[in-house]
């Protein structure tokens, strides 16, 4: 695998932590950065830096989507899945006329 400075890598582990790996400078280091949110969490934060052998390995243990996942996927979005996860509408109150 090779890796490319100009992408930013993402992948979800099985504790649906998310993981992202930029190649950035921070503190007069740069390198490949580790950055963390947990599902709780609403914004990623950085755990320190990471080697490029450690990043490929990282990458390479994370498990792509197959093809009976892309399945799934494809069989939800066509019975309507999105449908049920859809915001609520909010009602706008009817302000009371005073007379």
């Amino acid at each position: 695998m090779r890796l490319d400075i100009t992408r930013r890598y993402e992948f979800q582990d099985s504790q649906e932590v998310s993981w992202r790996f930029s190649f950035d400078e921070i503190g007069g280091e740069e390198g490949w950065w580790a950055w963390v949110k947990r599902p709780e969490a609403s914004s990623f934060f950085c755990v320190g830096k990471i080697s490029d052998q450690d990043l490929i390995k990282k990458l390479e243990s994370a498990p792509p989507l197959t093809q009976d996942d892309l399945i799934d996927l494809e069989m939800w979005l066509t019975h309507n899945g999105l449908d049920k996860y859809k915001p609520k509408q909010r009602r706008k109150k009817k302000e009371e006329i005073v007379e």
